[in-house]
């Protein structure tokens, strides 16, 4: 599961989405590139090193593509040593940055999500306070947070209040906005949120009263008894995110009139 977990999330799903920027643009230069680029292709030749006991034909042969590029001599991976954890190599300050960076990304995501915002449509982020440090960490990562969140512009502000409707998030006493305007229809949203609450509360009684009939749960087989209970957790999960999302959106309306 930890090799997995590795290779999955912190390799494909942040590694490779966060040196894409570098590689893909004109902004950094042919050095710092070819640099990412070794990086990449050493990291995966030493996850493949790490996976080739569990999955030996795959990574044989994957490895065979790009051992060359690093100058590696040897005719198989079998012959390769098997990486081994060396703390003093930890960056502590660099896995600082990134966690920073990805707190950031992923609190956008999911108000992306929460507020049916497009992931591919561009966002206006205004941030407030925060302190030094957060100034200069946002400028030094601008480029990646415009890339992966998806941001059109980012605007630092001294004015504790802000005219336009915007969801805000905290990170540390930096505060994150983002403007909504564009974004999403807050009545066309209200709606669509009222209709799937209307129809998970009539879904959610049907369950409840189903389940309180002593015939059904005497009859019925445990296991179905147990799935219908089931479904109706997680039809009261979604239930009460779906008010919460109701109430914020109220909430910016309410703000925007």
């Amino acid at each position: 599961q930890a090799i997995y977990e590795l290779t999955w999330y912190q390799f494909c799903d942040w590694y490779l989405e966060l040196v894409k920027p570098i590689l893909n643009s004109d902004q950094f230069s042919p050095a710092l590139k070819q640099g990412a680029r070794k990086t990449l292709v050493t990291t995966l030749e030493n996850l493949l090193r790490i996976i080739h006991p569990f999955m030996p034909f795959i990574t044989e042969e994957l490895w065979q593509e790009i051992a060359p590029k690093l100058s590696i001599k040897e005719p198989s991976i079998m012959l390769q040593k098997y990486p081994e954890f060396d703390i003093q190599k930890i960056d502590h300050d660099a896995a600082s940055e990134i966690q920073w960076l990805k707190k950031i990304i992923l609190a956008i995501r999911n108000i992306r999500g929460e507020m049916n915002i497009p992931s591919a449509k561009p966002i206006a982020l205004i941030l407030h306070n925060g302190t030094e440090s957060d100034h200069n960490r946002i400028k030094q990562h601008e480029y990646y947070l415009k890339a992966l969140a998806k941001i059109e512009s980012i605007t630092w502000i001294k004015e504790e209040k802000i005219s336009q409707a915007t969801i805000t998030f905290l990170i540390d006493t930096l505060e994150f906005h983002i403007v909504l305007a564009n974004l999403i229809d807050l009545d066309s949203e209200i709606a669509r949120i009222n209709k799937e609450i209307n129809k998970l509360k009539e879904e959610t009684e049907r369950a409840r009263v189903k389940l309180n009939n002593s015939g059904y749960t005497a009859k019925a087989p445990q296991d179905i008894i147990n799935k219908d209970r089931t479904r109706l957790l997680e039809n009261q999960n979604i239930l009460d995110k779906l008010q919460t999302q109701l109430e914020k959106l109220q909430q910016l309306k309410g703000s925007a009139g």
